[in-house]
């Protein structure tokens, strides 16, 4: 089994892609997003063409995720609606952040035809 040991260096690694992603969308969506996976936190700081990584601040809505769940949507394996979707029927602007910043990557394998 995959783990994340170090969450905010893993999403210290993940912030290019995720800055290129929300860049790309011209969302003009500000929030603070807090993810808790296994007792580690961090915080995602959205601006319209700009993410960041908070050290401190207040979370306007605030995510646990398995480790599972998060390297889901960190690999692209589901959308971030399949994977969240009980999580995120109330907050559709977080809905939308996040499809956006993790969106699902469809791949295939091995011979086909």
């Amino acid at each position: 089994m995959v783990q994340v040991l170090n969450l905010a260096s893993c999403f210290e690694h993940l912030l290019p892609e995720l800055e290129r992603r929300w860049h790309l969308t011209g969302l003009p969506v500000r929030m603070n997003i807090g993810l808790e996976v296994a007792g580690q936190q961090v915080l995602l700081q959205l601006a319209p063409g700009a993410v960041g990584l908070a050290e401190d601040g207040a979370a306007d809505v605030g995510l646990s995720l398995t480790q599972s769940e998060l390297l889901a949507l960190a690999l692209g394996l589901h959308s971030s609606s399949y994977v969240l979707h009980q999580r995120l029927q109330r907050c559709p602007q977080v809905a939308a952040a996040l499809a956006v910043l993790f969106p699902e990557q469809l791949s295939v394998s091995g011979v086909w035809g």
